[in-house]
């Protein structure tokens, strides 16, 4: 590492405030996860004369699972790779340096992961809407008959805190979405699930349309990470709107490095 670079464990506030409002898409998480969950997160800042270069965010999830995401140029930024925490985790990085995440973390998955954003506001459609406390009992419902891991992330969401939406036929949930990022600049779009014997009716695209359109009419714009292999999903996302901004390599191993 040359003299004038190094690695600490703060980022600078008033840097990172600078590069949101140049990039909001990419500096979203770390702007959120500072404010909101402090407790949860750590950085590690690779600085070149004394001011941020680039940096890893680690978020640290339940059972020890990490969630990592580089975000900066990668050239020069070898000596962030020696903070990557031990499996499991789930490191989201620039194309080009997933070879060598690969290599230090172990055998793992990888697929490339698109950043997509949307400033126009699809049209609005019914039976869709913002769910709220009263909604509790049915969304527990949902997760229930659902059963998968995804959905199995809304139990227990305080939902006059949260912003979700809900796609009902009748009294019961069918689809959901979850603002997981809820910025004034953007809204990032997360954890879009529909029941099994509710596919194919364009539910996911209600509910994700639902959370675009709050976004942008209120000034913001709507963002999301889908997996390139997620084809139906990516369908969706292009006919609301959505552009890819940044594509990035996930990669995640849940077993003990050996190299």
């Amino acid at each position: 590492m040359p003299p004038s670079d190094r690695v600490s464990d703060r980022l600078d506030p008033e840097w990172l405030a600078a590069a949101y409002r140049r990039d909001p898409a990419l500096h979203a998480w770390a702007v959120w996860d500072r404010a909101v969950f402090p407790e949860r997160v750590e950085f590690r800042v690779l600085e070149h004369e004394g001011r941020p270069r680039a940096y890893l965010l680690i978020w640290h999830g339940l059972g020890g699972f990490c969630t990592v995401h580089w975000v900066g140029p990668s050239e020069g930024g070898g000596p962030l790779l020696e903070f990557l925490p031990r499996p499991p985790v789930s490191v989201i990085v620039p194309d080009e340096l997933a070879p060598e995440v690969l290599h230090r973390l172990g055998t793992g998955r990888v697929e490339g992961v698109r950043i997509q954003v949307c400033r126009q506001a699809p049209a609005p459609e019914d039976g869709v809407r913002r769910l709220g406390p009263p909604d509790a009992a049915a969304l527990d419902r949902f997760v229930e008959r659902t059963g998968d891991q995804l959905a199995k992330g809304y139990r227990g969401l305080p939902l006059d805190r949260e912003l979700v939406a809900g796609v009902f036929e009748g009294p019961e949930l069918c689809a959901l979405a979850r603002a997981q990022v809820w910025l004034p600049e953007l809204t990032l779009i997360s954890h879009v699930v529909t029941h099994p014997d509710a596919r194919g009716r364009g539910h996911a695209r209600r509910a994700t349309g639902w959370l675009t359109r709050e976004a942008i009419g209120r000034g913001a714009f709507a963002a999301l990470y889908v997996r390139d292999s997620n084809l139906p999903a990516r369908a969706v996302y292009d006919r609301l709107g959505f552009e890819l901004l940044a594509h990035r390599t996930w990669v995640e191993t849940d077993a003990p490095a050996t190299a």
